[in-house]
């Protein structure tokens, strides 16, 4: 098996946020994420999808008015790459700016760091 940590692009941060996995089917999973990147997430599910699942990801998160921020979840598209007992780890596919300028408000990484296409 890898080292994940060799392989990832971009850096985890330990996070505790409720997490919706959508699977094709229609089917939602609800969780906490463990940790959160710009490359994906690891989240904690009652059910696990299989490794390869395509899955649509939303992150619930109150960043505050201050910023600018709406109450909205952060959306992404995305692949179960990793899969463990009741975690499974994501890999991002795709996202639009906006969301992509919040997840990296969150994960505190430099907003200059690149986006998605």
């Amino acid at each position: 098996m890898a080292d994940l940590h060799k392989t990832r692009r971009f850096d985890r941060t330990p996070v505790a946020l409720a997490a919706t996995l959508t699977l094709p089917d229609g089917t939602s999973l609800s969780g906490t994420t463990g940790t959160l990147g710009l490359g994906g997430l690891s989240v904690e599910l009652m059910h696990v999808p299989p490794v390869g699942t395509p899955v649509s990801v939303e992150i619930y998160c109150d960043e505050g008015a201050e910023d600018g921020f709406t109450s909205a979840p952060i959306r992404a598209e995305g692949e179960v790459v990793w899969a463990r007992a009741e975690w499974a780890g994501v890999a991002f596919v795709a996202a639009d700016a906006e969301n992509g300028r919040r997840l990296r408000a969150i994960c505190l990484i430099n907003p200059l760091a690149p986006a998605w296409d």
